[in-house]
């Protein structure tokens, strides 16, 4: 279900606002980039949208109101059993109807993690990646994240927020970049391909992911983590 509201910006200290009604609601907040207008899209089911739109309304002393609409999107519970014979290919093309299913593919396997959920990506921006993330951290997942140390300073990044939730992160020292975009999910799928997780990437950008349950490709993957786990320790 999506809403579109005017008003909106940056909400609390590093957008802790924002991410707290995104957690009590179970919705997304997307805020509008630079020079694109004042419209907050708010996705999730109808009940939690219902809320987060009377909130931000709340918040902007009245000055939010609906514009416009469109499908619901799955429930953000929705789990997909981790198996060798898992085998997607998801395609994102600028603008493209197919952007957000293809999203909410992803995020249902990353979500579906039980034991381990080792990430391996140049960058973490976009909040649904990070609130799905801490989801299973704080469901007794445990999370592992190597990053780019550069990219977690810039604006908008999740590394801060993800770090003190609890969730081990460890960075590349080298003066070049750690620009891998890789999960390993239980030690039986793997996620991977040029698809950064940031808004831009699944909004914006032309990307591909695959999502695999060979064990070849996860064994190989999963090793490699290891290493470079150990590497930047």
């Amino acid at each position: 279900y999506q809403r579109r509201v005017h008003g909106g910006g940056i909400i609390g200290s590093r957008g802790s606002k924002l991410r707290e009604i995104e957690s009590k609601c179970a919705c997304n907040i997307d805020l509008p980039r630079r020079g694109d207008g004042d419209e907050v899209l708010l996705e999730g089911q109808a009940e939690g949208v219902k809320a987060a739109r009377e909130w931000l309304t709340e918040i902007s002393n009245g000055e939010a109101t609906v514009v416009g609409g469109g499908p619901e999107l799955p429930s953000k519970v929705e789990r997909e059993r981790l198996s060798e014979d898992v085998h997607e290919a998801l395609f994102f093309d600028d603008g493209s109807p197919n952007d957000s299913p293809n999203l909410n593919c992803f995020l249902r396997y990353l979500g579906s993690a039980q034991r381990t959920a080792d990430i391996c990506v140049f960058t973490i921006s976009d909040d649904r990646i990070a609130a799905t993330l801490k989801r299973l951290h704080d469901g007794g997942v445990r999370v592992r994240i190597v990053t780019d140390n550069d990219t977690s300073a810039n604006q908008g990044s999740d590394i801060d927020y993800l770090r003190e939730a609890g969730i081990e992160i460890r960075m590349d020292d080298t003066q070049y970049h750690m620009h891998h975009k890789f999960a390993v999910l239980d030690g039986v799928v793997l996620i991977n391909g040029s698809f950064n997780w940031t808004r831009s990437a699944s909004q914006h950008n032309n990307e591909n992911m695959m999502i695999t349950g060979h064990k070849r490709f996860v064994g190989d993957y999963s090793k490699y983590f290891e290493r470079i786990w150990k590497q930047f320790g």
